[in-house]
């Protein structure tokens, strides 16, 4: 390029470049940076100058002026591997990860065995959720430099979000062999084994995490929901407590507060909390409409109320029991639900008008989504709205006599706690006498060919049904059910048929902590794992009063609220954690 010189001939700018990398090194930055900029103004093209200048500008968060240093570097000297990456370093920075891949990647065309530059492209691989890449970039820069602790952890953070935590672990392990006072890595290490499941040594983890740095707020959440998982639910709080206090602007630390107080019952402080999910990314944004939200304040006799559904079908059937009320109130209820819901909620009384998903509504004067209206109406465990069937159904009457839901929706992040393997749900199968009835929609991997050993389980009858008015219908026709936490556990209390619920350890703050009973649905009986992962005496438990219930009377002479603990003792009792 005309005029360009790479180092500019003078010896005194050379001597003025040594000592300001002298200064930087030793973290005099001011000065380095007046003795750079001195530098740039006699010598414009100063290789060294623009480069060190923009990393200096860098560290400042001054992003575009250090963009525009490393591009000038770049176009006086296209090909310094090193420029490249810094350059990838600042677009990685700004956010502009596919400009950042690029320019890693010219990098390493130029240096192809540079271990930095392979991590670094892993990163941006990583930010763009291209896991797969980001994986193999961070295996390339380990089998380039063993001993570069960076890419072993980023290795297991690739691992971690493709869900093979074992992998992850291993990776987070040679991690911290390398470099132990690293607080992120012990921290994503506490991670991967509470995915694992091995809560006890993720609290370690998160544990050696904070007394290297007892100021990560993320770090004390994550321990906290570990000890909640633990149904620790006291300790929980109290991390959740402090990394709201060290960051407050992260919304998900006080809704992580109030799903907590909510599953210990401390409903008063819990559901203020809980409006927290509104600024949380896991959540659906809120709407926003020019009328005002309804919080439980103005009168609503004469005037209309636009209710709609917010998050899952579950949720939705159990919420939906505040319409009525309102009506009640004198208001004119207009309600939207989720499309697989709409049969079967018009037999929902006080609703006015009912919409599905897109439909425009009608003028209205307060709109309120239904996961708000426990508080709007300040409800605590003792004035639950809990007058049941609010939902009807025409019986549709068949052979079996208990309907069985083992699993749940595979895409809910807790599946795994939540549904159970067909397999443990064996002994139930076999008490004599009784017929089953599968309402279960889609069969998992191994289910067909262990019911192709019980022929008293009827698998097609709900299948064959177009939405869940149908499902409430064969549901209407049994004399009970038996789910683990699913919208068919709502859908049973909702219709007010007995329902037995298998819960697991640590479970979704409706049905609290250590009841059997539900204040929700007062013909729910709630069999919970007295360890976590331990589905085995909730089973037991649920074959041995299934064998004695009086099968040939009429279905309402069943009850499953009769169910006491075998040994009289509360579920968490016995376990030894």
């Amino acid at each position: 390029m005309k005029g360009f010189r790479q180092s500019s001939g003078s010896v005194q700018a050379e001597r003025d470049f040594e000592r300001a990398l002298e200064l930087h090194t030793s973290g005099r930055t001011e000065e380095a940076d007046r003795v750079l900029t001195g530098i740039l103004k006699r010598s414009p093209w100063h290789f060294g100058s623009l480069h060190t200048l923009g990393v200096i500008r860098l560290q400042q968060s001054r992003l575009e002026e250090a963009l525009t240093l490393f591009r000038k570097t770049i176009t006086g000297n296209p090909g310094s591997a090193g420029a490249h990456i810094s350059l990838g370093n600042t677009l990685q920075a700004l956010g502009r990860h596919e400009e950042a891949v690029e320019r890693y990647q010219r990098a390493l065309a130029l240096r192809p065995h540079d271990a930095h530059g392979q991590n670094n492209l892993g990163n941006s691989y990583l930010a763009l959720r291209r896991l797969e890449e980001a994986a193999e970039c961070f295996r390339q820069a380990v089998a380039r430099q063993p001993g570069l602790d960076a890419a072993h952890g980023n290795l297991g953070n690739a691992l971690l979000e493709l869900d093979r935590p074992e992998e992850a672990l291993r990776a987070y392990e040679a991690a911290i062999a390398l470099n132990p006072r690293v607080a992120g890595t012990h921290s994503n290490l506490g991670r991967s084994l509470a995915a694992l499941d091995r809560h006890e040594e993720a609290i370690a983890a998160y544990e050696a995490a904070l007394a290297l740095d007892p100021g990560l707020a993320g770090v004390h959440s994550n321990l906290g929901r570990t000890l909640v998982a633990l149904n620790r639910h006291e300790e929980g709080l109290l991390r959740f407590s402090r990394a709201s206090e060290l960051d407050p602007e992260d919304a998900q630390y006080p809704l992580n507060l109030g799903l907590t107080r909510l599953a210990l019952g401390e409903y008063a402080a819990g559901l203020p909390d809980y409006e927290a999910r509104w600024r949380s990314p896991r959540y659906p944004k809120p709407r926003t409409y020019s009328q005002p939200r309804w919080d439980g304040s103005a009168d609503v006799a004469g005037k209309t109320i636009f209710l709609y559904f917010e998050q899952g079908l579950g949720d939705t059937i159990q919420f939906v029991r505040y319409a009525p009320l309102l009506a009640e109130r004198g208001a004119r209820v207009v309600l939207e639900v989720p499309q697989g819901l709409l049969r079967l909620f018009r037999s929902l009384e006080g609703v006015a008008e009912l919409l599905g998903p897109g439909d425009t509504p009608p003028d209205f004067d307060f709109h309120a989504p239904l996961l708000s209206l426990p508080l709007a109406f300040q409800t605590r465990i003792e004035n639950i709205p809990n007058r049941v069937p609010y939902l009807g159904a025409n019986a549709v009457r068949t052979r079996a006599s208990v309907g069985l839901c083992w699993a749940g929706n595979p895409g809910n992040s807790n599946d795994r706690n939540r549904s159970i393997s067909l397999r443990e749900l064996i002994p139930v199968l076999e008490v004599p006498g009784v017929q089953f009835l599968s309402l279960q929609k889609v069969l998992r991997q191994g289910d067909e060919a262990i019911l192709r050993k019980y022929p008293n389980v009827d698998v097609e009858a709900d299948r064959k049904g177009a939405d869940f008015a149908d499902t409430a219908a064969l549901i209407a026709g049994l004399d009970l059910v038996i789910t683990v936490d699913t919208a068919i556990a709502h859908l049973a209390g909702a219709l007010g048929k007995p329902v037995w619920v298998l819960l697991p350890f640590s479970t979704h703050w409706v049905w609290l902590r250590t009841r059997e009973d539900s204040p929700w649905y007062p013909t729910a009986t709630l069999l919970r794992q007295p360890c976590h992962g331990d589905w085995r005496p909730a089973v037991e438990r649920a074959a041995q009063v299934l064998s004695s219930l009086p099968w040939q009377g009429p279905p309402a002479t069943v009850s499953a609220s009769g169910i006491s603990s075998p040994n009289g003792r509360d579920h968490l009792s016995g376990c030894s954690l």
